[in-house]
């Protein structure tokens, strides 16, 4: 479960990033 938070924790920085 740790793995899939850490996944969705790179997943989000990497679309706010798309973002900006």
């Amino acid at each position: 479960m740790t793995n899939f938070a850490n996944n969705v924790h790179f997943l989000k920085d990497r679309i706010g990033r798309l973002r900006i």
